[in-house]
Protein backbone atom coordinates (compact mmCIF):
# COMPACT_ATOMS: atom_id res chain seq x y z
CA UNK A 1 0.00 0.00 0.00
CA UNK A 2 1.59 3.30 -1.02
CA UNK A 3 1.14 6.84 1.66
CA UNK A 4 -1.42 7.56 -0.35
CA UNK A 5 -3.92 5.00 0.39
CA UNK A 6 -2.05 5.17 3.72
CA UNK A 7 -3.75 8.66 4.07
CA UNK A 8 -7.05 7.64 2.47
CA UNK A 9 -6.79 4.78 6.20
CA UNK A 10 -5.91 7.58 8.52
CA UNK A 11 -8.93 9.66 6.81
CA UNK A 12 -11.34 6.90 7.36
CA UNK A 13 -10.36 5.76 10.25
CA UNK A 14 -11.87 8.53 12.44
CA UNK A 15 -14.64 8.93 10.91
CA UNK A 16 -17.51 6.07 11.24
CA UNK A 17 -15.93 3.07 12.12
CA UNK A 18 -18.57 1.50 14.46
CA UNK A 19 -17.38 -2.68 14.05
CA UNK A 20 -19.08 -3.41 17.08
CA UNK A 21 -22.64 -2.76 15.45
CA UNK A 22 -21.77 -4.32 12.16
CA UNK A 23 -23.35 -7.39 11.41
CA UNK A 24 -21.72 -9.41 7.87
CA UNK A 25 -23.38 -12.30 6.56
CA UNK A 26 -21.51 -15.43 6.65
CA UNK A 27 -18.83 -14.16 9.83
CA UNK A 28 -17.44 -16.66 11.53
CA UNK A 29 -14.31 -16.81 13.43
CA UNK A 30 -12.15 -19.40 11.59
CA UNK A 31 -8.59 -19.81 9.81
CA UNK A 32 -7.79 -20.92 6.85
CA UNK A 33 -4.99 -20.59 3.93
CA UNK A 34 -5.44 -21.15 0.25
CA UNK A 35 -2.01 -23.15 0.36
CA UNK A 36 -3.08 -25.10 3.20
CA UNK A 37 -0.74 -23.04 5.95
CA UNK A 38 -0.53 -24.13 9.37
CA UNK A 39 -3.01 -21.74 11.31
CA UNK A 40 -2.01 -18.20 12.54
CA UNK A 41 -3.01 -17.00 16.17
CA UNK A 42 -4.72 -13.69 15.95
CA UNK A 43 -3.40 -11.18 18.66
CA UNK A 44 -6.18 -8.96 20.50
CA UNK A 45 -4.50 -6.04 22.07
CA UNK A 46 -6.19 -2.61 22.76
CA UNK A 47 -5.32 0.27 20.56
CA UNK A 48 -5.74 2.69 23.24
CA UNK A 49 -2.18 2.48 23.90
CA UNK A 50 -1.47 4.08 20.24
CA UNK A 51 1.08 1.14 19.76
CA UNK A 52 0.96 -1.55 16.96
CA UNK A 53 -0.12 -4.46 19.15
CA UNK A 54 2.05 -6.89 17.01
CA UNK A 55 5.79 -7.08 16.36
CA UNK A 56 7.04 -7.11 13.05
CA UNK A 57 8.41 -10.85 14.20
CA UNK A 58 5.06 -12.19 14.66
CA UNK A 59 4.38 -12.06 10.75
CA UNK A 60 7.24 -13.13 9.70
CA UNK A 61 5.44 -15.59 7.35
CA UNK A 62 4.60 -12.29 5.25
CA UNK A 63 7.59 -11.19 5.10
CA UNK A 64 9.55 -7.90 5.61
CA UNK A 65 7.23 -5.21 7.15
CA UNK A 66 7.49 -2.40 4.25
CA UNK A 67 6.69 0.34 6.45
CA UNK A 68 6.46 1.29 10.47
CA UNK A 69 2.69 0.45 10.36
CA UNK A 70 -0.06 3.38 10.68
CA UNK A 71 -3.17 4.07 13.47
CA UNK A 72 -6.24 5.78 12.88
CA UNK A 73 -7.62 7.14 16.00
CA UNK A 74 -11.43 6.38 16.94
CA UNK A 75 -13.65 8.60 19.21
CA UNK A 76 -15.35 7.44 22.34
CA UNK A 77 -18.32 5.78 20.69
CA UNK A 78 -16.22 4.61 16.97
CA UNK A 79 -13.34 2.92 17.85
CA UNK A 80 -10.23 3.42 15.19
CA UNK A 81 -7.91 0.92 13.77
CA UNK A 82 -4.17 0.33 12.89
CA UNK A 83 -1.96 -1.42 10.55
CA UNK A 84 0.64 -2.55 8.68
CA UNK A 85 2.03 -3.61 5.16
CA UNK A 86 4.07 -6.48 4.65
CA UNK A 87 6.02 -7.51 1.54
CA UNK A 88 2.83 -10.46 1.20
CA UNK A 89 0.49 -9.46 3.21
CA UNK A 90 -0.78 -6.77 5.57
CA UNK A 91 -2.61 -6.99 8.92
CA UNK A 92 -4.82 -5.07 10.34
CA UNK A 93 -6.50 -4.27 13.91
CA UNK A 94 -9.56 -2.76 15.24
CA UNK A 95 -11.29 -3.38 18.95
CA UNK A 96 -15.20 -4.89 17.68
CA UNK A 97 -12.82 -7.78 15.56
CA UNK A 98 -9.61 -8.06 16.88
CA UNK A 99 -6.39 -8.33 14.68
CA UNK A 100 -6.51 -10.01 11.26
CA UNK A 101 -3.91 -10.87 8.61
CA UNK A 102 -4.78 -10.63 4.59
CA UNK A 103 -2.82 -12.43 2.33
CA UNK A 104 -2.02 -14.80 -0.99
CA UNK A 105 -4.60 -14.27 -3.58
CA UNK A 106 -6.86 -12.48 -1.67
CA UNK A 107 -4.48 -9.84 -0.72
CA UNK A 108 -3.44 -9.89 -4.62
CA UNK A 109 -7.13 -8.67 -5.14
CA UNK A 110 -8.01 -6.40 -2.26
CA UNK A 111 -4.43 -4.31 -2.60
CA UNK A 112 -4.27 -4.86 -6.58
CA UNK A 113 -7.30 -5.57 -8.07
CA UNK A 114 -9.84 -3.01 -9.61
CA UNK A 115 -12.91 -3.95 -8.01
CA UNK A 116 -14.49 -1.03 -6.41
CA UNK A 117 -17.25 -0.81 -3.76
CA UNK A 118 -19.83 1.43 -2.31
CA UNK A 119 -20.01 4.69 -4.11
CA UNK A 120 -16.77 3.48 -6.32
CA UNK A 121 -13.77 3.57 -3.55
CA UNK A 122 -11.24 0.95 -3.87
CA UNK A 123 -11.64 -2.52 -2.37
CA UNK A 124 -8.82 -1.83 -0.31
CA UNK A 125 -10.22 0.78 1.60
CA UNK A 126 -11.99 -2.05 3.65
CA UNK A 127 -10.47 -3.78 6.11
CA UNK A 128 -10.34 -7.53 6.89
CA UNK A 129 -12.56 -8.04 9.85
CA UNK A 130 -12.30 -11.76 10.00
CA UNK A 131 -9.47 -14.26 9.13
CA UNK A 132 -9.70 -16.86 6.23
CA UNK A 133 -12.50 -19.10 6.87
CA UNK A 134 -12.71 -22.34 5.13
CA UNK A 135 -15.82 -23.05 2.92
CA UNK A 136 -16.33 -25.78 -0.03
CA UNK A 137 -13.36 -26.42 -1.98
CA UNK A 138 -11.88 -23.04 -0.73
CA UNK A 139 -11.43 -20.18 1.41
CA UNK A 140 -13.68 -16.52 2.55
CA UNK A 141 -12.51 -13.49 4.25
CA UNK A 142 -14.98 -10.73 5.60
CA UNK A 143 -13.92 -6.84 4.82
CA UNK A 144 -15.73 -3.29 5.95
CA UNK A 145 -15.38 -0.30 6.31
CA UNK A 146 -19.05 1.19 8.25
CA UNK A 147 -20.73 3.82 5.92
CA UNK A 148 -18.79 2.62 2.62
CA UNK A 149 -18.87 -1.01 2.45
CA UNK A 150 -19.10 -4.30 3.48
CA UNK A 151 -18.67 -8.12 1.87
CA UNK A 152 -16.77 -11.64 1.42
CA UNK A 153 -13.97 -12.32 -1.05
CA UNK A 154 -14.12 -15.96 -1.92
CA UNK A 155 -11.13 -18.03 -2.75
CA UNK A 156 -10.92 -21.80 -5.02
CA UNK A 157 -8.18 -23.00 -7.31
CA UNK A 158 -10.42 -23.10 -9.76
CA UNK A 159 -12.19 -19.78 -9.48
CA UNK A 160 -9.55 -17.55 -8.01
CA UNK A 161 -11.06 -14.77 -5.59
CA UNK A 162 -13.67 -12.78 -5.94
CA UNK A 163 -15.41 -9.82 -3.87
CA UNK A 164 -19.24 -10.73 -3.12
CA UNK A 165 -20.33 -7.22 -1.67
CA UNK A 166 -23.32 -7.11 0.93
CA UNK A 167 -26.24 -4.55 0.41
CA UNK A 168 -26.32 -5.52 -3.33
CA UNK A 169 -29.63 -7.52 -4.63
CA UNK A 170 -27.29 -10.53 -5.71
CA UNK A 171 -24.98 -10.63 -2.83
CA UNK A 172 -27.42 -10.48 0.02
CA UNK A 173 -29.60 -13.56 -2.13
CA UNK A 174 -25.80 -15.59 -2.86
CA UNK A 175 -25.09 -15.20 0.87
CA UNK A 176 -28.95 -16.08 2.32
CA UNK A 177 -29.32 -18.83 0.41
CA UNK A 178 -26.33 -21.31 0.84
CA UNK A 179 -23.74 -18.84 -0.80
CA UNK A 180 -21.04 -21.84 -2.62
CA UNK A 181 -23.15 -24.52 -1.50
CA UNK A 182 -25.76 -23.63 -3.28
CA UNK A 183 -24.54 -21.83 -6.43
CA UNK A 184 -20.57 -22.77 -6.45
CA UNK A 185 -17.98 -19.89 -6.12
CA UNK A 186 -18.11 -16.75 -7.56
CA UNK A 187 -15.84 -15.92 -11.34
CA UNK A 188 -17.08 -12.42 -11.04
CA UNK A 189 -18.35 -9.84 -8.56
CA UNK A 190 -21.44 -8.38 -8.47
CA UNK A 191 -22.46 -6.74 -10.97
CA UNK A 192 -25.73 -4.44 -12.28
CA UNK A 193 -27.45 -5.19 -15.49
CA UNK A 194 -29.96 -2.57 -16.28
CA UNK A 195 -32.45 -3.14 -13.66
CA UNK A 196 -30.87 -6.77 -12.64
CA UNK A 197 -28.30 -7.26 -10.13
CA UNK A 198 -26.34 -10.26 -11.75
CA UNK A 199 -23.52 -12.69 -10.00
CA UNK A 200 -22.13 -15.25 -12.32
CA UNK A 201 -20.82 -18.29 -10.37
CA UNK A 202 -18.76 -21.55 -11.79
CA UNK A 203 -22.04 -23.23 -12.12
CA UNK A 204 -24.12 -20.34 -13.36
CA UNK A 205 -25.83 -16.86 -13.58
CA UNK A 206 -27.68 -15.59 -10.19
CA UNK A 207 -29.92 -12.48 -11.34
CA UNK A 208 -32.15 -10.50 -9.13
CA UNK A 209 -34.26 -7.75 -9.50
CA UNK A 210 -37.56 -6.38 -8.24
CA UNK A 211 -39.73 -9.68 -9.35
CA UNK A 212 -37.41 -12.11 -7.66
CA UNK A 213 -34.30 -14.06 -8.05
CA UNK A 214 -32.94 -16.51 -10.94
CA UNK A 215 -30.64 -19.06 -10.92
CA UNK A 216 -29.63 -20.20 -14.56
CA UNK A 217 -27.44 -23.38 -14.36
CA UNK A 218 -24.43 -23.56 -17.01
CA UNK A 219 -25.52 -26.17 -19.63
Amino acid sequence: MNNSSLRIFARCGSAALTLGALTLTGLAPAQASETGAAEQPSLVTSSSTGTLPWAPEDYAWLGAPTDEGFIAPGTPDTPGFMGQNFTHGAVFYNEATGTHAVHGAIYDLWRFGVVTVGDGSALYNLIPVSDEQPVGSGVRQSFAQPGLASGNVFWSEATGAHFVESGTPAGDYFNAHGAVDAFGFPVSEVQQVGDASVLYTEQGVLTVTASGAVFSPLG
